[in-house]
């Protein structure tokens, strides 16, 4: 009795038959890898929150962050229009020699909404811009699990409709103004003019796709993290 044996393919079928199919199946492969957009991730909260803090935990499990403050520091330290509008409309008190005062200009501009506009007028074109850089540029890097636009004003400018998924991380108020005193060695009244120059905590968790609770310690922060981490894996592109 003959044992059944395999067939194997002779080297012409194999050349003519399953060579050009597998070459095919390799290119829709690459393609669907090039084509795959990545996740953006818009991560959102008011002052003393713990937003960046949680950027920093979701960039430990390989995210990549589009940080939009560092963006705005650029705009005004190294966009030399943007720096010589500021001086013409805020006068040379803003300034330290050729370095902007931060802390002087954030007094001014906290404390006047009309002040703060006009800065916002000057900055943002070139901030936003840089963001696009910023993102299209990480949009490259094909081994990121999505990239986390981090932004106290993700709404105010309108950035939620550049981002796939919005993220906003929330804490009590009185927990946020004592965080943002010690982190920034700013008085209360100080806190209070910044939390107020954004929307209200409320608002920003009833806009986003995703709230996370930030009123525990380090330890329930990284579990609520690792939540939302899985979560956006889970996010359909």
């Amino acid at each position: 009795m003959v044992k059944n044996q395999a067939i194997k393919p002779s080297v012409k079928v194999y050349r003519n038959y399953f060579l050009p199919r597998i070459h095919k199946i390799r290119i829709i492969i690459l393609m669907d890898k090039i084509n795959k957009k990545s996740l953006i991730v818009g991560l959102t909260g008011i002052p003393g929150s713990g937003k960046s803090e949680v950027a920093r935990m979701l960039a430990q499990r390989g995210a990549i962050i589009v940080d939009v403050d560092l963006a705005g520091r650029w705009a005004v330290e190294e966009n030399e229009s943007v720096r010589e509008q500021i001086r013409r409309t805020f006068g040379d008190a803003v300034f330290i020699g050729d370095e902007l005062d931060r802390r002087k200009l954030g007094a001014l501009i906290f404390a006047d909404k009309n002040m703060r506009d006009e800065l916002n007028r000057i900055v943002h074109p070139a901030m936003l811009q840089r963001v696009d850089d910023l993102i299209n540029e990480s949009s490259k890097t094909a081994n990121a699990p999505y990239i986390v636009v981090d932004a106290a004003l993700i709404f105010e400018l309108g950035l939620d409709k550049k981002v796939d998924v919005t993220v906003t991380v929330s804490s009590p108020i009185e927990t946020c103004i004592k965080r943002a005193m010690q982190r920034d060695g700013l008085d209360r009244e100080e806190v209070m003019q910044r939390i107020k120059s954004q929307l209200p905590q409320e608002e920003k968790v009833k806009r986003a796709d995703y709230v996370l609770r930030n009123d525990g310690d380090r330890v329930n922060l990284e579990k609520e993290v690792g939540k939302l981490h899985d979560w956006l894996l889970e996010w359909p592109k």
